[in-house]
């Protein structure tokens, strides 16, 4: 009797106990992007962007290249027998020094591989040398030949937060976070204590600084109204491809860094490559980078090209090229001209098939 009378009393102050004990803030966050969604949506719950990513950014590449970076400077041999003699040719790597992956195989244990890099340089390292961690970007411009009129703007930063309200930094005004590269429609501006506020959605806002702007600039009068031509604005760090007066694709680019800017002017694509080495050892800091994919030079050694080394495409960082990620640079280089047939390496404008015009600004 003692004990059914012990047991809701127990259960009772275990009750008492609980509701007592500390507990942590519950807040309901809305979710952030997901990446499988390609179509503009706006559910209840969810924040308003479009995806802008390839599944798979080696299918745009022009071979199957294993791109690894030479991490330090090390012994490079002509040959295996070479690699057993301890008789290296040369030294390679260091910095921003990249090659291409030939072959492999193991020398008393230790795995070699056999890279390229420059024209013609090749050898056998020893595999502790290579980092095979290339940045190939997922990034995918948009088709914006049937969006004339809608402020179109891309996240170039890691994570953007989307607030209920412009400009107030609060837990209750957090709904979700955006992630590089995810495309918004700007609805509004607003301007709070000196920033601009895009507003996205219903009662959805970012901060425009994470942003760059879709915004196509008009013909040059040099430019013929039939003609295609690349416009490069080089404050928003964008590329839009032009068909006349018609913009028609739009994507986030890097061009050259402060004291290796990209040079502003009118020009035309004087020199295609399917893919070439590129080396300056006179930058700060020198590179080697190799196989470097679908080249289009326009003004001198200034070109549109595919990058490997790094996925930060909304702001400066090359030594004075237009980098692209392998699928844009893959879409720009077939159509642009003059066009490259297969089994060409390389091509260049005649008189006939004109050099397509890049207006860098």
């Amino acid at each position: 009797m003692r004990m059914k009378l012990l047991l809701p009393l127990i259960l009772l102050l275990l009750l008492l106990l609980l509701l007592l004990l500390p507990t942590a803030p519950v807040h309901s966050y809305l979710p952030g992007p997901t990446e499988d969604r390609d179509e503009l949506y706006e559910i209840v719950g969810l924040l308003r962007y479009e995806t802008s990513l390839v599944d798979d950014p080696t299918e745009y590449l022009p071979y199957d290249l294993t791109y690894v970076r030479v991490t330090y400077v090390t012994p490079i041999y002509r040959t295996l027998d070479d690699v057993r003699a301890g008789q290296p040719f040369t030294q390679y790597g260091g910095g921003a020094r990249w090659a291409t992956v030939r072959d492999r195989a193991e020398v008393d244990g230790r795995r070699y591989y056999r890279i390229a890099w420059g024209w013609t340089a090749q050898g056998w390292v020893a595999g502790d040398a290579l980092s095979f961690s290339p940045s190939l970007s997922r990034l995918r411009g948009v088709d914006i030949s049937k969006r004339a009129g809608e402020h179109l703007a891309m996240v170039h930063h890691a994570a953007l937060n989307v607030r209920s309200e412009p400009g107030v930094f609060t837990e209750e005004t957090l709904l979700g976070t955006l992630t590089r590269y995810n495309l918004i429609s700007v609805q509004e501006l607003r301007a709070v204590n000196g920033a601009i506020w895009y507003r996205i959605g219903p009662n959805q806002w970012v901060n425009s600084y994470y942003v760059r702007n879709f915004r196509p600039g008009k013909r040059p009068a040099t430019i013929g109204p039939d003609e295609k031509w690349i416009e490069i604005n080089l404050r928003e760090q964008t590329l839009i491809a032009h068909a006349g007066d018609t913009p028609v694709f739009a994507t986030l680019t890097s061009t050259g860094r402060r004291d290796y800017e990209t040079k502003p002017g009118l020009f035309r694509i004087w020199l295609k490559y399917r893919v070439a080495p590129m080396t300056w050892i006179e930058s700060t800091p020198p590179y080697s980078l190799a196989s470097v994919p679908w080249i289009a030079y326009f003004n001198k050694g200034q070109g549109l090209h595919g990058v490997y080394w790094h996925d930060h495409y909304g702001t400066v960082r090359s030594a004075g090229c237009v980098n692209l990620s392998p699928h844009d640079a893959h879409w720009i280089f077939h159509w642009t001209s003059p066009p490259l047939e297969d089994g060409q390496r390389a091509v260049q404008p005649t008189a006939e098939t004109r050099g397509t015009w890049i207006w860098v600004r």
